[in-house]
């Protein structure tokens, strides 16, 4: 069996964890060496010049569908994109670096990678370098399976170095193991992150009730509550029939996949707090409790919210309502705003309010 590492990624709709099978370089690192590189320079990665591997092919195995995965791993090709370019640059330098090919392979879904995966795992081929896995499954078949490896020992990684997320990462550590680190390469966890769109528009045009947004934020002032009372505020019958619907003013735009779920984070809560006696659930407290309670109310009452579900942004009803200047707020990922670009009427973007 090849064991594999895990890896942290984000995704379209996928948080990815990479593993891929433990190299062992030609040359192993001076601790000393790189310790003195760290304090002399946080940048320097401690990975000494003359690895060579002889033109290996690094594969880089992603989830599907389509190029979901890969395109956050490779680009085939410069396009003037910075992120593409980038992408694009980085590997062929890595390619020059140390006499590799990098090479990817879409394998399976968020559901189904770890079983996909399996195969390969078992092979007695070195196939699959970096396994990058959605975060809408579990990396406990990988664990349990043993078909993963901690990253602790892996030659020049260090995850004390500035473009390693330290808080994720020890937060997934597992008694003392890290089976699954994220860092800057995991690009994608910044347009994943959750941002408040304010239709500028309705903002201007209701200024003694909306106030200066920007400002509220920078003053500390945005808050659950805050949010709540603007947002109930700005909810209107427009035509007068008591009904509720596509052709009314809300408050706030809510995609109940993630746009609600950004309120938790907002709140600086964790669901879920890994302790030495292991990983203990945190969903019956008093604080998730009140987060429940208010998104009830913005949800559910009075409509000051119009509430949809939707997988992807062209099957959405509530965006088309927020750039017809009939809702206040919309509540998603940054992923979105290039979408945006097309629109006429102009948007901000703050963040989430806070808990208190």
């Amino acid at each position: 069996m090849k064991k594999a590492l895990a890896f942290c990624l984000a995704l379209l709709m996928l948080l990815p964890f990479a593993a891929g099978c433990q190299k062992k370089p030609t040359e192993q690192p001076n601790s000393s060496q790189n310790d003195t590189a760290a304090e002399t320079d946080p940048f320097d990665d401690g990975v000494p010049d003359g690895l060579d591997y002889d033109g290996r092919i690094f594969t880089i195995c992603c989830p599907g569908p389509d190029e979901w995965g890969i395109e956050s791993y490779e680009r085939e090709e410069l396009n003037s994109d910075s992120v593409n370019d980038a992408i694009y640059n980085r590997n062929r330098e890595l390619e020059r670096r140390f006499n590799i090919e990098i090479d990817t392979l879409s394998l399976g879904s968020t559901d189904s990678m770890p079983s996909d995966f399996a195969k390969y795992a078992l092979s007695d081929e070195d196939y699959v370098d970096l396994l990058a896995v959605g975060y809408y499954q579990s990396g406990k078949p990988l664990i349990m399976n043993d078909y993963i490896v901690p990253w602790n020992d892996v030659p020049y990684i260090n995850t004390e170095k500035p473009w390693w997320n330290s808080n994720i990462n020890d937060t997934l550590s597992i008694l003392g193991n890290t089976y699954l680190i994220v860092g800057d390469v995991n690009w994608f966890t910044m347009p994943e992150v959750p941002a408040c769109y304010f239709n500028k528009t309705l903002a201007a045009d209701n200024k003694e009730i909306v106030g200066d947004l920007y400002q509220t934020v920078k003053n500390q002032e945005w808050t659950f509550d805050k949010c709540y009372t603007i947002a109930k505020q700005m909810t209107k019958d427009m035509n007068g029939d008591g009904v509720f619907d596509e052709n009314d003013r809300y408050g706030c735009i809510q995609n109940t996949i993630i746009g609600v779920t950004g309120f938790v984070y907002a709140a600086n809560y964790n669901t879920v707090v890994v302790t030495d006696e292991g990983p203990q659930m945190q969903f019956n407290t008093d604080k998730m409790i009140d987060i429940i309670q208010y998104l009830y109310d913005l949800c559910c009452k009075d409509n000051i919210s119009y509430v949809e579900t939707f997988d992807f942004i062209y099957q959405s009803k509530g965006i088309p309502i927020f750039f017809a200047n009939r809702a206040l707020f919309y509540f998603d990922v940054l992923l979105f705003s290039e979408t945006f670009r097309k629109e006429e009427n102009d948007f901000g973007i703050i963040p989430y309010p806070k808990f208190d």
